[in-house]
Formats: structure tokens, C-alpha cells, sequence
């Protein structure tokens, strides 16, 4: 995702600050050894708009070396040793929970009709002002179909 649209994301502050806390798991030194399937890992990651929540990220294990966090991102290099703790190499930036309105307006090339069409109906401030809701957002390819 990072890599389409990076440019939106790396101007943006808060949300290059959400990514980075997402990435640090404040546990002592876990080794790949300690990340077994269904494990949620805790982040520095807090959202006002989750109840001020840490945020996780689910570990899937796919066999005795193989890791994936949330579904996608692969360990593709594990326990190097730090001064302050273990580092693990990923292959993907790890993204954390958006506002569904923020995601959908963040990535015009994605979602531009559907973000203008929630502004057409007068629902962008419902969608953006909600702490839960599951939004199913076409793609700007499904809405030309």
C-alpha cells in the first residue's frame, strides 16, 4: 500500500507518526521463537477515536519459520540482538487502523468516486465523525464496472 501511495502518506505527520508507533512492540525482547499463531502483539500505538486503546498486530504463523503480522507483512529477518531489545525485519509497512473517511480520501488513485460520493450524500461527516462502523468502500475500478 505504502509503496502506491507513499507520497500522501509521508506528508503526512500524523499519520507517519501512527505508522512508526505501530512498529514498536513494547514487550521484553521477543524472540521469533515467542510469536505463535493468533499472538497479538501490542503496540505503542494508541488511538483516541479506539477508546485510547493500544493497537495490536495478529501474528499468523504458517508453518515453523514462516510469520506473517496482520495477514500480509512476512519476518523476512528475525532476532537481531540490540542494545535495548530484538529487531525483526519485515517485508511490508505495517499499517495501522485509519478513519475509514481518512483512508478513503488519502487515496485518491483508490477510492476518489466513493470519497466525493460520501460528501454528495452528506455522509462523510457520519463516516468520519464514527468510532464504529465497517465501511465497504468500491474501489474508483468498481465503480466503473
Amino acid at each position: 500500500m505504502l509503496s502506491n501511495h507513499g507520497g500522501a502518506v509521508l506528508n503526512n505527520d500524523r499519520m507517519m507518526s501512527a505508522i512508526i508507533r505501530y512498529h514498536v512492540v513494547a514487550e521484553k525482547k521477543m524472540k521469533m521463537g515467542d510469536l505463535h499463531d493468533g499472538k497479538l502483539l501490542e503496540t505503542e500505538l494508541e488511538l483516541s477515536e479506539l477508546g485510547h486503546r493500544k493497537q495490536v498486530i495478529r501474528v499468523v504463523q504458517l508453518g515453523k519459520r514462516r510469520v506473517l503480522l496482520n495477514m500480509y507483512s512476512r519476518i523476512i529477518d528475525s532476532d537481531m540482538e540490540a542494545a535495548n531489545g530484538v529487531v525483526h525485519a519485515v517485508s511490508e509497512v505495517l499499517m495501522p487502523p485509519s478513519n475509514a473517511l481518512e483512508i478513503a480520501t488519502l487515496l485518491p488513485a483508490e477510492f476518489s468516486i466513493h470519497a466525493l460520493a460520501l460528501h454528495v450524500t452528506g455522509m462523510a461527516k457520519r463516516v468520519g465523525n464514527s468510532n464504529a462502523i465497517s465501511a465497504l468502500v468500491p474501489s474508483n475500478t468498481a465503480w466503473k464496472k
